[in-house]
């Protein structure tokens, strides 16, 4: 027989496991398209406004 608190524990440990198993951010390969996209725009643009900024110092 099996009482209300072990029952409980058990729960808890099996929700614990499972929530242990979701360590890492997971994204779909369409989001990780966009964050790749959006770091090279990223340095693209400050690349170019840095060519820009040492063209106007000359």
């Amino acid at each position: 027989m099996s009482s209300e608190i072990s029952t409980y524990i058990e729960t808890l440990l099996k929700k614990k496991n499972k929530d242990n198993s979701y360590k890492f951010w997971k994204l779909d390969d369409d989001d990780q398209k966009k964050a790749v996209a959006g770091i090279c725009f990223t340095f693209g643009a400050l690349f170019i406004i840095g060519l820009f900024a040492n063209l106007i110092s000359i």
